[in-house]
């Protein structure tokens, strides 16, 4: 039962993972990967795979300032290397695995690419590096949604590149 529930909160992960790709500001897409984070955060918990859990949660953390930075609240940039050492951190202590690293440098890219506060970037990360290390990772720990989110978010990425390719380089 645990499998199946936690494949049914992984297509609500899924769907929101993918809604974010298409959102035209970083702080839209921010907000929605967040929600969608924490339902990946409880679908990776049912299914025991902790270090994605884990770095699931630490994206979680990081939009939260990264929003609050923004709206000029938490305005020291440094906190990136925070969230990274915190990233790092957390795979060491969660490692269950070889797998375990391709959860750690999705959420690295992750934090990295989403303090420059561009969408492109943000994108560019998604389709180069997170999301190819999750679909390895969700095979081996038989995440179907997770699989299938992160295979939508590359092809969502791509359009989103494509359709946003006039965009100016710093515009959010």
């Amino acid at each position: 039962m645990n499998h199946i529930t936690a494949q049914a909160i992984g297509w609500i992960a899924f769907a929101l993972g993918v809604i974010s790709l298409q959102c035209e500001s970083s702080r839209t897409m921010l907000l929605c990967q967040m929600a969608g984070n924490i339902a990946f955060v409880i679908h990776y918990l049912l299914l025991g795979a902790y270090t994605a859990c884990v770095g699931q949660s630490v994206l979680i953390l990081n939009v939260v300032v990264i929003c609050r930075a923004e709206k000029g609240g938490a305005s020291n940039r440094g906190w990136k290397w925070i969230f990274s050492i915190l990233a790092l951190a957390s795979c060491l202590l969660s490692w269950q695995d070889i797998f375990s690293i391709l959860p750690c440098i999705a959420t690295l890219v992750t934090v990295l690419t989403n303090w420059t506060f561009q969408t492109r970037t943000i994108r560019l990360g998604k389709l180069l590096l997170s999301c190819p290390a999750w679909v390895i990772y969700d095979l081996h720990v038989e995440s179907f949604a997770g699989m299938m989110c992160e295979l939508i978010c590359i092809a969502s990425a791509l359009l989103a590149i494509i359709r946003h390719r006039d965009e100016e380089p710093g515009k959010t």
